[in-house]
């Protein structure tokens, strides 16, 4: 069922049950109004003329109630022949009964009833009409209103995974539906920028891995060629596939890291100074080169242990890549920073080095991922990334832990 339609009739059984109850509500309040009417007057003639009622001068019904319980008949111009309290029918005329001390008085009330008659039915049909009335009414009116939100979804048909810079036009009035449409080119505006980044993802990761896999398949084919006569070429085989598996071990691993859900992340207290010591030595041992830490100022935070280590071994292991001089770790209160003297990035190249699969100089091993996890991950742990960093001076790269609110 339509919008409009749903509307028009929801509004109409509203309509309806707020008609039903004011007609009841008019009719019975009008009837008791007229009724009351005819027993004052029935009351009034009745104590008026009860000292000549026995001369015939009283037209209505008068019936005594005799001590034992029955009744005796003073008057009855239209042979009721049976008479109790309340409204009365004979031969479609109505009559009003009621009590007035030991005495029942009667009176014909057949105009009152007729025009009672015809009030309700009034009222019936006008409800009718109205209801009607107000059903086309209402759907015209909300097929008016809704016009906006079928332009949308029409607009919205028009969007196609092969294109879309396509946006919806704004309304003119800022109402319910111009935020409306407002959010939805926001998340538009997500959605394209999110299919375009799984596009290059796509693109570089099988760009990425199609070297390693060509280069185990040409030392197999080398294997299966001279492998088993040349000892030497075995081995080399052997040591490249066993290096490449590795690398690619590497970059997968890399790669689902960065897919991983960011949801209920653990997170715990952590002392910086002791955390980067018990990271020093794995440093030392992976790299064989000095790594020195300096603390300005003690510092405890607030992060995911296994994601900072993650982050501090791809800042280091970036820093050993591109200097050949000692690699300094400072902690300053709730800042890290890790600096190395190698050749510094160019100012305008600095931003390009958080993307995934950048590397600034080719000739250096790695697939250019790191960096980017390090971004990814500074964002899950509200975590600011800062680069400082001049060509032929080195590059300094500070973790800046953020406070909670």
């Amino acid at each position: 069922m339509k919008i409009s339609l749903k509307l028009s009739v929801i509004h109409s059984l509203v309509l309806i049950s707020v008609i039903t109850i004011l007609s009841m509500i008019t009719y019975n309040y009008v009837k008791t109004v007229f009724i009351e009417n005819e027993r004052k007057n029935i009351v009034k003639k009745f104590i008026h003329r009860r000292g000549r009622m026995w001369m015939g001068l009283y037209e209505n019904i008068v019936v005594q109630i005799l001590p034992d319980g029955s009744y005796e008949v003073v008057r009855d111009p239209y042979n009721l022949g049976v008479y109790k309290e309340g409204i009365m029918k004979k031969n479609d005329e109505y009559f009003l009964i009621i009590r007035e001390g030991n005495f029942l008085l009667g009176k014909e009330i057949t105009p009152v009833m007729i025009s009672l008659k015809n009030l309700r039915n009034f009222l019936v049909l006008t409800s009718l009409v109205g209801v009607v009335i107000s059903l086309l009414v209402g759907f015209g009116m909300s097929s008016i209103f809704l016009k906006p939100l079928r332009k949308i979804l029409s607009d919205l048909k028009k969007i196609f995974p092969e294109d879309l810079s396509v946006r919806l036009p704004y309304p003119k009035s800022r109402d319910e539906l111009y935020f409306l449409v407002s959010r939805i080119n926001e998340m538009l505006d997500r959605i394209e920028k999110a299919y375009r980044a799984q596009e290059r993802f796509v693109s570089d990761v099988s760009h990425e891995l199609r070297t390693p896999v060509t280069t185990l398949l040409g030392y197999v084919k080398m294997l299966k060629r001279w492998g088993k006569e040349d000892e030497k070429v075995l081995r080399e085989s052997l040591e490249a596939i066993e290096d490449t598996a590795e690398d690619m071990k590497d970059l997968i691993e890399s790669l689902l890291l960065m897919t991983k859900p960011d949801v209920n992340i653990p997170i715990e207290e952590i002392d910086l100074e002791e955390f980067t010591l018990s990271l020093m030595n794995k440093w030392e041992k992976r790299y064989s080169r000095e790594i020195r830490l300096k603390v300005k100022e003690k510092g405890v935070v607030k992060t995911n242990p296994e994601y900072l280590e993650i982050m501090l071994n791809a800042l280091v292991d970036n820093a050993i890549k591109y200097s050949e001089r000692p690699v300094d770790v400072v902690i300053d209160g709730t800042k890290i920073s890790v600096i190395d003297r190698g050749q510094g990035i160019p100012k305008e190249k600095q931003k390009e080095i958080f993307q995934r699969f950048r590397r600034l100089f080719r000739d250096k091993e790695g697939h250019g991922i790191g960096l980017s996890i390090v971004r990814e991950l500074a964002e899950r742990l509200n975590i600011e990334v800062k680069l400082k960093s001049d060509v032929g001076k080195g590059s300094e790269f500070t973790l800046i832990f953020r406070r909670e609110e």
